[in-house]
């Protein structure tokens, strides 16, 4: 079963919703020049951190209860009370580098590259298009 994001945090149906791999393939191609991804801050001008492009593609956070009081998604947040997008990036996120607690975190480490915003990013892709039971491009 696949959540629908649009009826909000927990909304179960049987169809899978492709609107989480347009948004992130949307975030790669926003982010896909180095100048366009920036750290420490979630826009500058027209740089976005991955937080930052996530929600510059419109995926709506409202009526998710997931973030903390210093504003990130708790790292143990259940995948049914985050936006779908979210939730793919939080997994490659992982996949990559497990020691890091949130998006926002790993984004903004000293030693982040943009090679590794994209490697996240088309980690994500896959991992959706898994769940969507989609072929993987390359």
């Amino acid at each position: 079963m696949h959540r629908d994001s649009s009826f909000g945090p927990g909304a179960i149906y049987t169809e899978a919703d492709p609107q989480p791999v347009i948004f992130l393939i949307a975030m790669k191609e926003l982010l896909s020049y180095p100048d366009r991804w920036t750290q420490g801050t979630t826009r500058s001008g027209d740089a976005f951190c991955v937080a930052g492009a996530t929600w510059e593609v419109g995926v709506k956070m409202s009526g998710y209860e997931t973030l903390d009081d210093n504003g990130n998604i708790s790292p143990d947040t259940d995948r049914s009370y985050l936006p779908e997008t979210c939730w793919f990036v939080r997994e490659a996120v992982r996949a990559h580098d497990p020691s890091y607690a949130t998006v926002w975190e790993w984004n903004d480490a000293p030693e982040r590259t943009h090679d590794d915003v994209m490697a996240v990013l088309d980690t994500a892709i896959d991992l959706c298009m898994a769940d969507l039971s989609l072929p993987m491009v390359a």
